[in-house]
């Protein structure tokens, strides 16, 4: 990640928009944690998508900033493009991708230990 904060960002001003713009990498490029919420800024490529995978954790918001993307929620393809968002039910097979050749998103959910994506039913991460 190019940049992780934590409380700090709770309580001020942020723009996903110039934190997607100023990536110089994929993934998780940025990211702030309350004691409740955990928000990242999220960067794929046409190579990097995020594959399909169950999160049975938590909801979570996935907010278009950058490109477009469609987000897979059991084999419903939502177009998601900046100002956009939807909410991706826990318990739902999911993937992301980027329609072009760049996608940023933002996603938040509530806070949770850190899982990763998994292709297995039973684990995984949300974003």
């Amino acid at each position: 990640m190019s940049e992780s904060v934590s409380e700090r960002a709770i309580g001020e001003l942020i723009s996903a928009s110039d934190i997607a713009e100023s990536a110089t990498t994929t993934g998780a490029i940025w990211s702030a944690t309350s004691t409740d919420l955990n928000m990242n800024v999220v960067v794929i490529t046409n190579e990097t998508p995020i594959e399909g995978h169950r999160n049975n954790e938590v909801d979570v918001v996935v907010i278009g900033v950058d490109g477009t993307g469609t987000v897979q929620i059991d084999q419903q393809d939502i177009h998601v493009k900046p100002r956009s968002a939807v909410v991706i039910p826990k318990g739902t097979w999911r993937s992301i991708r980027s329609d072009a050749s760049r996608f940023a998103y933002m996603t938040i959910h509530r806070r949770r230990a850190g899982l990763w994506p998994t292709s297995g039913g039973s684990g995984g991460m949300s974003e």
